[in-house]
């Protein structure tokens, strides 16, 4: 039986897998050490991190020279200093760790698909996705591959990756597109074990809740599940599950043995958990790690201001009502481009956090709230794509996506008992209904312009901007926090529920 783990929140998974094959006495083995889902490399409190699991690696290695370090991705953004380099840093960091692979999680393409595929050319270490291809082409993405075989003193082990679908409308990557996950599953797992594969490890990004017909069947014999809040389960193999979730600080030990059979062998495996919180740092990779924190604590160290009053960007608030924050961030937003509203999706606020009042607001408060490097543009848009873009907006709120809009200028009634398209009541601008045939001034982010989120309906709308010319959100945001009198966040009643349907 499984071990059950006392650490659940937050995104870091570290799996230890000794896969054992033996016909004889002498038995082989090949130890796959897995981690995932940490873009932060400097880590607050006791918290275990990359200097930690360095640790775990550098001893496995010096032990035993049949190691393997296969990273689960989710880990390049979004993050306070990937919103300075767009992520370059922590390909630094791994290419000390040297992982065997990596998985292609959404979070890879926090900064756009052209700075993954700098990213991914840059390491030292191959990314594996099964289930993306290039739009209009059968072929992987550029610096990806669909799958790929380890052999190592005789065993062979073949790895196939699923990347969440999501990563098409959350994260904009729109040059991608995502084959089905059974038909990318089977195919690649066909194709390894073709090649000779003895076993099949399945690493599942997030948003892939329960894939055990995969271990149910056979297919695969382990599957390695990266930080998931939605689903319990962690680690399934042969049978033994690990049910703790998004796991913080463990590794865990999934041993896999290849015995004789009458039909040739049969994969046997036992799973065990490790608490990494008493391992020590990696006096290296620490030093790297340390390096980057003081360069980053310079220029986020700078003061924005004290706030007047109590406010919160904590996800289920920020994604389902209108946010003090998120008017903030809005009308930063307007204010800079000049425009007659603005509009912004809740997803790009990260820090859920909690800020009382008297507290100093520093460029840190700033860049964890605001961590993508999403750029601020302005566009001309008519009424009815306006309309067209606040009822998707509000339709996200059914799930607590991240395309839930925060706005600016506008005051927005909607009812909940109406079907998703139709919701919408009111909508005045300057406290004018809206005219759907009139254009209006819209700023917002070329990451929502591009159709980022859902949002199509402005895809195609005409730039005023310059292309290029935006600046980044957190630096819009910061320069406008500290133009103003008082900083004072405040709900204003810009978007309300009819009180019938709440």
């Amino acid at each position: 039986m499984a071990e059950q783990l006392t650490h659940p929140f937050k995104a870091i998974l570290v799996l230890l897998v000794t896969v054992i094959f033996s016909p004889d006495l002498a038995a082989q083995q090949v130890r796959i050490l897995y981690y995932s889902s940490t873009p932060e490399i400097i880590r607050g409190g006791e918290r275990p991190g990359l200097a930690h699991v360095a640790t775990v690696v550098r001893k496995a290695r010096e032990q035993n020279d049949n190691v393997l370090f296969i990273h689960g991705g989710a880990s390049l953004g979004p993050s306070v200093l990937g919103a300075l380099d767009s992520g370059a840093h922590m390909i630094d960091v791994l290419n000390m760790l040297e992982p065997d692979l990596m998985a292609v999680g959404k979070r890879e393409f926090s900064y756009t698909e052209d700075q993954f595929t700098l990213r991914a050319l840059s390491a030292g270490f191959p990314f594996i996705a099964s289930n993306l291809l290039q739009k209009n082409k059968d072929v992987s993405p550029e610096g990806i591959e669909p799958n790929l075989l380890v052999e190592m003193d005789g065993i062979k082990i073949g790895f196939v990756a699923l990347t969440s679908p999501n990563m098409i409308v959350q994260y904009g990557a729109q040059k991608i597109t995502a084959v089905p996950t059974d038909k990318a599953v089977r195919q690649n797992v066909a194709e390894l074990k073709a090649s000779g594969a003895d076993a099949i490890v399945l690493l599942a990004d997030t948003d892939f809740d329960d894939l055990s017909l995969y271990t149910a069947d056979g297919t695969v014999d382990a599957i390695l599940y990266a930080h998931n809040f939605v689903s319990p389960v962690s680690a399934d193999a042969g049978g033994h599950i690990i049910k703790d979730g998004a796991l913080d600080g463990r590794l865990i030990d999934l041993t896999l043995e290849k015995v004789p059979a009458k039909s040739g062998y049969k994969i046997q495996s036992e799973l065990k958990s490790i608490d990494l919180h008493f391992q020590e740092k990696d006096p290296e990779l620490q030093s790297v790690i340390q390096s980057y924190a003081d360069r980053l604590e310079l220029l986020l160290s700078q003061e924005i201001g004290i706030t007047t009053s109590d406010f919160n960007t904590m996800e289920d608030q920020v994604r389902t009502g209108e946010s003090a924050f998120g008017n903030l961030v809005a009308d930063a937003v307007r204010a800079a481009t000049h425009a007659d509203v603005a509009i912004l999706n809740s997803g790009g606020i990260r820090g859920n956090r909690y800020y009382r009042k008297g507290q100093m607001l520093t460029r840190e408060d700033i860049q964890m709230e605001l961590p993508f490097n999403n750029t601020v543009e302005l566009f001309e848009v008519t009424g009815e794509q306006l309309l067209e873009a606040l009822e998707w907006g509000i339709g996200c709120r059914d799930e607590m996506d991240g395309c839930f809009l925060q706005v600016s200028n506008m005051n927005v009634i909607y009812d909940l008992s109406r079907p998703k398209g139709a919701r919408i009541t009111t909508l005045l601008i300057n406290d004018v209904p809206v005219v759907r045939s009139k254009t209006y001034r819209l700023g917002t982010l070329n990451f929502i312009a591009a159709g980022g989120d859902g949002f199509t309906m402005l895809k195609e709308s005409h730039r005023l901007t310059e292309p290029g010319s935006g600046k980044l959100l957190w630096e819009v945001v910061a320069t406008y926090l500290k133009s103003l009198p008082k900083i004072q966040p405040k709900i204003e009643g810009r978007l309300v529920i009819n009180k019938a349907t709440k």
